[in-house]
Formats: C-alpha cells, structure tokens, sequence
C-alpha cells in the first residue's frame, strides 16, 4: 500500500434541514482524518430555508458554513466546489450513510487515481439496508442502476451513490446537470467521456438510522424522485446516439 496523501482536502456537505445528522457526521470525519495528519475542510452548504445550523456549525473546527441558492442538490454541490480550498474533493451525503472510514481507507488510491467512487453494489453484500424499513429504495435504487449500466456504461456499478473523493485539477468543472441526484448521472458519464482515470471502491450501505429520507420511503414518492434520474437517462442516451 502507498503512503501517499494529499496536502488537503474539502468535504463538500449539502444540508437541508440534517442537523442533528451533519454534527455526527462532522465529528466521524474529524476522527478519522485526523490520524492522516493532513489538512482539510468541512463545507456546510445549507439549502435549506431557515438557515438554522449556521450558529451550531460554526461552534465546530474546520467548519465553514454557506447558504446555499435553495434551488436544490445539484447547485448546493455546485457552491461549494466553487468556494472549495483544497485541491482535493469529497462529496458526500450528510445522513451518515456515507461513512468517512473509506476515505481515510482508500486515500492512497488517489496516488494511482484521480477519482474514487464509491459503490453500493460492487458486491452483493454491499448494499445491507432491510427490506421491511428500505424495501422500495432498494429495489428501485437497483434496477435505476441497471438501466444505468446498460445506458451509459457497464464498467460502473453504481451512478447513484453521490460519494466521490476526486482530483480538481483534473475534474475541475463538475458537469452537474439536472436538480437532484440524477446530476450524478451526467458526472459519470463525463468521467468517461473525459477517459479519466478512476476506480470503484466497494462500501457497505445500511438504513438510515436518524431523520427521514428526501427522496421518501413511498412508492409514489420515489416514482416522482426517479422520473428525473429516467429523463437524465434519456437525454444522454439520445446525446449518445446523435454523437455516432
């Protein structure tokens, strides 16, 4: 295993209305890159109206809170890699289901990669939420994935998780489309458009265990969430076809 470590990196965090969730986050990732001694960042970008962590969040070390446009996923992401500081780049969820014990695992990847993405199905026993308190999520967030991979490209498992730990010298403009997760769509597939080099790192994915999914739990409610993910799919499919 290399040794190698950047000099520093941003997390780039979109809230909106997870407090309790992002301060346990915040101190999961204070432990752990801690111990790689490097330097780094924590952007809080709330999207949320009422701004109601920004006295709370400020509290904390490393922390460096932003209101976001309130005009959804994509440009909160969007604010923050915009406001970064450090050449290196995490974007992750703040409902704790990305776990921060696989960057401080796989950093030394980033010696051999620019980006590392991190996948709920690179195995089967990856993806470990409950099918009585997930049941609907995980099924349509598998077969959305299938027909990712059969759309875009089959060398990814999975186009949805959103946890990516990248170089932005060499992904310096984030091609993020649309308005909530599908925007993740539209970045992988321009990582291999761009033939950057990058990797799939296994992770394993449990139920939420504090405050309730955005995309919701209800079948109609991710039938409504999905539709945007199946447009993005057309368009790049339609792209790719005019493009022959």
């Amino acid at each position: 295993m290399s040794n190698y470590q950047p000099k520093g990196i941003t997390f780039i965090i979109p809230i909106l209305d997870d407090l309790l969730c992002v301060i346990n986050l915040i101190k999961r990732i204070n432990f752990f890159i801690d111990k790689l001694n490097i330097s780094y960042e924590i952007l809080i970008v709330d999207d949320s109206v009422k701004l109601s962590g920004r006295i709370v969040l400020n509290k904390f070390s490393k922390i460096k809170y932003l209101a976001g446009s309130k005009k959804g996923l994509k440009e909160a992401i969007n604010y923050g890699f915009v406001n970064r500081k450090y050449r290196f780049v995490v974007i992750m969820d703040s409902d704790l289901s990305h776990d921060p014990v696989y960057i401080y695992k796989n950093i030394y990847l980033l010696s051999r990669y620019s980006l590392i993405s991190f996948s709920r199905f690179k195995t089967l026993s990856c993806d470990r939420r409950k099918f009585e308190i997930s049941g609907p999520l995980k099924i349509y967030s598998y077969f959305l994935n299938r027909l990712s991979k059969f759309t875009i490209s089959k060398f990814i498992t999975d186009y949805t998780c959103g946890f990516y730990l990248f170089d932005s010298l060499v992904i310096n403009k984030l091609p993020l489309n649309g308005f909530y997760g599908e925007y993740s769509l539209y970045f992988l597939e321009n990582i291999l458009l761009k033939k950057v080099r990058f990797i799939e790192v296994p992770i394993f994915f449990y139920d939420r265990t504090i405050g309730k999914s955005k995309t919701g739990i209800r079948h109609l409610q991710i039938i409504s969430k999905g539709l945007r993910y199946i447009n993005a799919l057309i368009l790049i499919k339609i792209r790719q076809l005019s493009n022959y």
